[in-house]
């Protein structure tokens, strides 16, 4: 086995992967394209001179090397943690930034990466599973999220945004002009979900059980294609109201949902073990809280 040409960002890309037993979600919480995800996998795999995955469908599932060589990375990972932490990290070093929906908080990133240009910072998307497992989130130094989606006594947090629940449909839509509606007379259109596993398809779930009825699901996507298939008019979906900022969302109408009535808050959620490794990690929080417009 050789693996002396790899380096951190393909094994992040392995270690990804390995999460989330997919090529296109993994791709997408890194914010890359799935053949450049598959291309690191397979050199990967040539280096190492055997498969790690078992392809199962469209899933890829870690046969036992997989699992032995994710096993060896997550430790490698662990010790740079641990020497991080006893050494200390510089004004100009990484900051580790997850977030619940790889758009509703683009543009506060944005803000930060402009307002911070002394630090590098890596953002990558959360899964709910993920942001429950305090062995993954320990390797982040902040979390933007909804406020019940994890609660860590390592963590502290404080609420950015009251969001209320809305249909989301084509400008041409019958239910586009409404002025509110109570999602059980509703079920019954062609819904588009993200797909399970994200905090929004958890708040939707809620939603429908609320109301004591069954969506009609035609299809469980990721964001980018969930966007595209509304901008095609082939069915709705249920977001809230920051979603009106999003720019895929642009050509959508909102729709306020009156019942059932369950607010969303969105949340920053920051590491306090962080605090003591990095300086300017304080000062970011500060600027997010006070400039929280997304």
């Amino acid at each position: 086995m050789s693996i002396e040409n790899l380096n951190f960002r393909q094994l992040n890309y392995f270690r990804e992967v390995a999460k989330t037993e997919s090529i296109n979600r993994a791709a997408e919480n890194l914010m890359v394209s799935p053949p450049a995800v598959f291309s690191v996998v397979k050199r990967i795999e040539r280096e190492v001179g055997y498969p790690l995955f078992d392809r199962v469908g469209r899933n890829s599932i870690l046969n036992s090397k997989g699992k032995d060589f994710v096993s060896c990375i997550e430790k490698m990972f662990d010790m740079i943690s641990s020497v991080e932490g006893k050494i200390g990290r510089s004004a100009g070093s990484k900051l580790r930034l997850g977030a619940i929906n790889p758009i509703a908080f683009t543009n506060i990133l944005e803000r930060v990466i402009r307002r911070f240009p002394q630090m590098m910072f890596e953002h990558s998307v959360v899964s709910l599973s993920q942001m429950r497992n305090e062995s993954v989130i320990r390797d982040y130094d902040i979390i933007f999220a909804a406020s019940g989606d994890f609660i860590s006594p390592k963590w502290d947090s404080m609420i950015l945004h009251e969001t209320f629940p809305c249909l989301v449909a084509p400008k041409k839509h019958p239910m586009a002009d409404a002025a509110s509606l109570d999602l059980a007379n509703i079920n019954e259109l062609p819904f588009i979900f993200p797909q399970k596993g994200y905090s929004i398809r958890e708040y939707i779930d809620t939603l429908f059980t609320l109301s004591g009825t069954e969506p009609h699901v035609i299809a469980e996507c990721n964001y980018n294609v969930l966007s595209h298939m509304l901008l095609e008019n082939m069915g709705v979906t249920i977001s809230t109201t920051i979603s009106k900022t999003w720019a895929q969302y642009k050509e959508m109408e909102y729709v306020p949902i009156r019942r059932p009535e369950l607010k969303r808050f969105l949340a920053i959620f920051w590491n306090r073990s962080s605090f003591s490794t990095n300086p300017l990690l304080e000062s970011i929080v500060k600027y997010v809280t006070e400039n929280p417009e997304m």
